[in-house]
């Protein structure tokens, strides 16, 4: 017997699952940033708002904006940055999933700081798309009359890991990452002066290499991929379990990779 939904219900079938709540969208925008300017947009609701997706806007090139912070109340989400928010913007096919905390006023609000690092001024929208419940559930956690987001393990346990790396003109060069708890990637992107000349030749999780032979386009991993290609590595955790990138510059020009993980993320190691 099928169910129908009830006033309000989202229905099953085309990415909505059915909870008793009502999707909902909040925005803000920053004044003009000149280049190296920064801002931070708050965000506070009456309600519990779960976020389900985060997408920035930019008025002049969203691929030249970083994420430096997203706190869900005191705790920041971003592990380390910055995060390029081109990664979050609508060009990219993959539409990542970033499960935030729960934000209720006044208690537990959310706050994402942005960096202009274009020549241009230009301003910057944060849009968050995400489940409404008119009553706040205790200190900012998932409400139970929620269910799983489809995407998201376990829903409000999403973090970015940002980093960014030179290779030099036909060098090569790696970036070692590390957490203080545990982290599961499951989403890798990267964007890079010129992407179309640079490989990825290694993807090391403690002491396994996750490619197995050969070395790989970067654009694989960039934000017009519509294959949308999964990364679930072995999850890290610092100090004895740390993820090594490394890459390799064919373009001829010093190259600058800026790159993020999405991923669940635990305080304590196993």
């Amino acid at each position: 017997m099928s169910r129908v939904p009830a006033v309000g219900q989202m229905t099953a079938g085309l990415g909505c699952p059915v909870f008793p709540s009502t999707m909902k969208m909040m925005s803000a925008t920053t004044a003009s940033l000149a280049m190296g300017a920064t801002a931070t947009l708050t965000f506070t609701t009456p309600g519990a708002f779960c976020p389900m997706k985060m997408i920035v806007f930019a008025s002049v090139d969203v691929d030249d904006v970083n994420i430096l912070s997203v706190m869900s109340g005191l705790e920041d989400q971003v592990i380390s940055g910055p995060v390029p928010a081109g990664v979050f913007s609508i060009e990219n096919n993959c539409c990542p999933i970033s499960c935030l905390k729960c934000l209720c006023a006044p208690g537990v609000p959310l706050s994402v700081e942005v960096e202009n690092i274009d020549a241009m001024a230009q301003t910057v929208t944060v849009v968050l798309i995400g489940s409404y419940l008119d009553v706040c559930p205790p200190n900012g956690t998932y409400p139970s009359a929620v269910p799983d987001v489809p995407g998201c393990p376990t829903p409000g346990s999403d973090k970015l890991l940002g980093f960014e790396v030179t290779v030099a003109m036909n060098s090569t060069n790696s970036v070692e990452l590390t957490t203080p708890g545990r982290f599961c990637p499951r989403q890798l992107f990267l964007a890079a002066t010129a992407i179309d000349g640079l490989t990825v030749t290694n993807i090391q999780s403690g002491l396994k290499d996750q490619i197995i032979s050969g070395a790989l386009p970067a654009a694989l991993f960039g934000v017009d991929n519509e294959c949308c290609i999964l990364s679930c590595f072995d999850c890290l955790c610092a100090p004895g379990y740390p993820l090594t990138l490394g890459f390799e510059d064919t373009s001829g020009s010093s190259n600058v990779v800026r790159g993020v993980l999405v991923g669940t993320y635990s305080d304590v190691c196993p």
